[in-house]
């Protein structure tokens, strides 16, 4: 966060002290009316710090009936914002109306899928992205949806700012083929101090995908962003190629616009991003100071496709029907967040979590059993490998369980598409 820090004040020296008593500059934008077939998420105001990165969440539900989104125009201050994006939210996070800081890594893992990108905002052709005719993303009544708010105030003085979401919405008998958003996250990252340094990761495509757009997302250490696609270990090309990545495309992304059929993903082909940066400090780099993200649009997306680090992020259609028991004495009490991760590789003694789907289960109490389903399982002829912990100190799900938690490891699992499966594991404490 220091270099951060340094870079926004390199910023900032260009811009004219205030006096502090004088309060927050107001760069707030004005909530437009609803228009006909559209509907307004209006998110409240809210304090940047002078010389500060910052998300913040906020919660709502959808309480109207299962519609088509066809068209999503968010509307924010041009000065310091990042990103203004809908994420998927459950009901284990806070009520309705909770505005709250996330900036915590802790609070942005596991990472959540996101319900929309921006489409349709204007009839300019080179707008980020049109939808085809019939086909729309699906927002199901009491959906919960999480605003995920990102700005950076390059300022020396505190700035108000809001956002707001325009959603245009068709009745789902008009919607032909469903709209998902695509998501690929290189997961953590550490950058070492005054080297070059590039990751690639591979994400398998668990069904046929019609990709209508793609997007890379570095900041300002970035020096190139790829993506490779790969079928049967043929080399296809690169959908996505941005060879020198310049230190504006932290607030306006490149990215590729296809038509429908023009880039189509089988069952198995694997997209490949490959980052590369150069860090000029002398202290390490990571998330979410730099990042290496691919986001895109597709369809058919029943489920949002969301690749962390190789991992799939509840992709599918399969359901499991887990069955939680406990043995041994647990040094907490048997009560936290869990989290289920299903591997395409065998977990190490060292290694518990890894490449997999991931599935945050909320607050879960294990000490008289537990039964839940586990929704949008990926399905098919994939051998995982279940691995569940359980967060039995408090001290949070990122970057996987530690010496005071609970673990299980089950046997093979294949998920089938046509009917749940029954999954049954033991947590005990971690091996010493």
């Amino acid at each position: 966060m220091l270099r951060l820090l340094f870079a926004i004040a390199l910023l900032a020296a260009c811009v004219e002290p205030v006096d502090e008593d004088a309060g927050s500059r107001d760069v707030t934008v004005e909530v437009p009316l609803a228009e006909d077939g559209r509907v307004i998420w209006d998110i409240p105001p809210f304090e940047i710090p002078p010389a500060q990165e910052i998300f913040m969440c906020f919660f709502g539900t959808w309480e109207g009936p299962t519609v088509g989104v066809n068209s999503l125009r968010v509307t924010h201050p041009e000065l310091f914002h990042h990103h203004s994006l809908l994420k998927e939210a459950t009901e284990n996070d806070p009520p309705d109306g909770t505005l709250l800081d996330c900036t915590a890594a802790s609070e942005q893992w596991p990472p959540r899928a996101t319900l929309f990108e921006q489409v349709g905002a204007s009839p300019e052709p080179d707008e980020w992205v049109r939808l085809p005719e019939g086909v729309a993303f699906r927002l199901e009544e009491g959906q919960r949806w999480q605003a995920d708010l990102h700005y950076v105030n390059t300022s020396t003085e505190p700035v108000m700012v809001n956002n707001v979401f325009d959603l245009g919405l068709i009745p789902m008998e008009e919607v032909e083929h469903i709209a998902g958003t695509i998501n690929m996250d290189v997961g953590d990252l550490q950058l070492p101090p005054h080297e070059e340094t590039s990751l690639t990761f591979a994400c398998e495509m668990p069904r046929e995908i019609n990709v209508l757009a793609l997007g890379a997302h570095m900041h300002s250490l970035g020096r190139s962003f790829v993506v490779r696609h790969w079928r049967d270990g043929e080399d296809l090309g690169l959908p996505l190629d941005v060879q020198e990545w310049e230190p504006e495309f932290r607030f306006v992304p490149p990215g590729r616009e296809f038509a429908p059929g023009e880039l189509t993903l089988l069952p198995g082909d694997v997209l490949e991003p490959t980052c590369t940066w150069f860090n000029p400090f002398d202290e390490t780099v990571a998330f979410p100071e730099e990042m290496c993200t691919t986001f895109g649009v597709g369809y058919p997306i029943e489920n949002s496709f969301h690749c962390d680090g190789g991992g799939l992020l509840a992709a599918g259609d399969g359901v499991i029907e887990l069955n939680l028991s406990l043995a041994g004495t647990p040094m907490g009490d048997g009560v936290g967040e869990a989290m289920l991760m299903l591997r395409s590789t065998p977990p190490g003694p060292e290694d518990p979590t890894g490449p997999s789907q991931l599935f945050e289960l909320g607050v879960i109490d294990v000490n008289g059993g537990l039964s839940l389903n586990v929704e949008d399982v990926v399905t098919g002829e994939t051998e995982w490998y279940p691995v569940l912990f359980l967060d039995d100190n408090g001290s949070g799900l990122l970057g996987g369980p530690d010496s005071e938690d609970l673990l299980a490891i089950g046997e093979i699992l294949l998920v089938p598409t046509n009917e749940p499966v029954s999954l049954d594991l033991v947590l005990g404490p971690m091996p010493q």
